[in-house]
């Protein structure tokens, strides 16, 4: 393997730097260092990941962008300007995301919720909430702290209605809506298991179905029909956007 070597002048609060953002120090040490440039990769689960911040050696241990490992691992980083320092959790309800966060993304609902109204509230007020992508990624390149969470809406009789995708960025501990797209409106769409987020991709794919009688015997079900429509979630500038829809003519 060729070995490059780089001499470096930097604040020796490394992580500090591998994590980002502005800091104010009431003490810093700085030193000339000497450390090894190897192409290290970063590699979680057989995946490469990707990273801005090349990863070093230096004094015998490798340096690695904390934000990059952390948020692969999908375990929740952020940076505490004030002490400094840098906060993990792990084992929180979903892949180490705070409860806090989560509950803020169950409270900002894609449709607006009257809960004066019974009737309307058991609607509008309680979709199915999941987070799609299991934890904090990085879709618009400008934050890896970034979720996007699936509403589900049913009818009192269970019927799949209506879904929307929202995607959210973590901001002073706050879950800020970036925006919502509509996936699908209508009684015809089935909805276990439609709605699947590629990490890999990054993209979230969506299958609609038409509902379906069968008849088995002495007993009868409904299940999934043919396809109504395809279509697929990403990000372009920045906003979650629905692409490459194809629909049954």
């Amino acid at each position: 393997m060729l070995k490059r070597h780089k001499a470096i002048l930097f604040t020796l609060l490394v992580v500090c730097l591998l994590v980002g953002g502005t800091t104010v120090f009431s003490k810093t040490i700085t030193e000339k260092i000497s450390a090894r440039f190897a192409n290290i990769k970063l590699i979680v689960n057989d995946e490469v990941i990707q990273t801005k911040a090349e990863p070093f050696i230096y004094n015998g241990n490798v340096y690695a962008p904390v934000a990059t490992v952390a948020n692969a691992l999908q375990i929740h980083q952020v940076w505490d300007n004030k002490t400094p320092a840098v906060r993990f959790a792990s084992g929180g309800p979903i892949s180490g995301m705070p409860d806090s966060v989560l509950q803020q993304a169950k409270r900002n609902l894609p449709l607006p919720c009257d809960g004066s109204n019974p009737k309307l509230s058991m609607y509008f007020c309680n979709p199915d909430i999941e987070v799609l992508s299991k934890g904090f990624v990085n879709l618009s390149g400008a934050s890896n702290q970034e979720f996007i969470v699936l509403y589900r809406y049913k009818s009192p009789e269970g019927m799949p209605l209506e879904a929307y995708l929202t995607l959210y960025r973590l901001s002073n501990e706050k879950a800020v809506a970036i925006n919502t797209v509509e996936l699908y409106k209508g009684e015809t769409a089935m909805d276990p298991g439609d709605v699947v987020y590629d990490a890999q991709l990054k993209k979230v794919y969506v299958h609609r179905f038409a509902f379906k009688y069968f008849s088995e015997g002495n007993s009868s079900r409904f299940g999934k029909g043919d396809l109504l429509e395809a279509a697929v979630v990403e990000v372009q500038n920045g906003k979650l956007v629905k692409t490459g829809l194809i629909t049954k003519p």
